[in-house]
């Protein structure tokens, strides 16, 4: 790809004109082909880009993230059962439960614990994805919430603490919602009441 870049670089950053966006192409593999497109081109094409190229490390990205999609969603497909399109509750953490031991950063996560992270994270999914309560989300909707996505930062090794706790689905993060709850549920009983919950 970065034989046809376009001069001049940019801060050290290589860019691409369509012209060379089309050689590319016709050098690509067949899979890699659907990618080079005039749409594509386009939408990665920045306003202020008066050369009217793309920068190559984001048409790389680009392609990479779409690559992730396609790959998540046949593996996340595989936990619907009733293939349909759709994960239920159960579904999602069955996909969380075998998802966990591959992110490195739960590798701290104690096994009594890992019941409640599942349920947390999958109520997370829940309360944003099927705001009508169908008990059900579609895996189109997963994939495009960004949530999994943070999710799946987690299989990043060198991770700041800082990264860590901004993460929703971090076990930092977990024990923050757990120890809240915890201070919540006053009676200990596992349930908060309205009066719990208004305090």
């Amino acid at each position: 790809m970065e034989r046809y870049h376009s001069p001049p670089t940019v801060n050290g950053e290589k860019f691409m004109d369509y012209e060379n966006f089309r050689k590319a192409s016709k050098e690509a593999s067949p899979k890699a082909k659907q990618y080079f497109t005039a749409a594509t081109f386009v939408k990665l094409l920045r306003e202020d880009e008066v050369l009217s190229r793309i920068n190559i490390l984001t048409f790389f990205n680009y392609v990479m993230k779409k690559v992730w999609l396609q790959q998540t969603h046949v593996g996340i497909s595989l936990y619907d059962v009733c293939g349909e399109g759709y994960l239920r509750e159960t579904d999602l953490e069955n996909y969380m439960l075998e998802l966990i031991p591959t992110l490195c950063q739960l590798s701290e996560l104690e096994p009594t614990f890992q019941t409640f992270y599942v349920c947390t994270a999958v109520r997370k999914f829940f309360f944003f994805l099927d705001p009508l309560r169908s008990g059900r989300v579609r895996i189109t909707d997963i994939l495009a919430s960004g949530f999994l996505d943070s999710m799946l930062e987690l299989r990043e090794v060198s991770t700041s603490e800082a990264q860590l706790a901004a993460n929703w689905f971090s076990h930092q993060s977990a024990v923050r919602v757990y120890g809240s709850y915890l201070l919540l549920d006053e009676d200990r009983n596992g349930l908060l009441t309205r009066s719990e919950l208004s305090r």
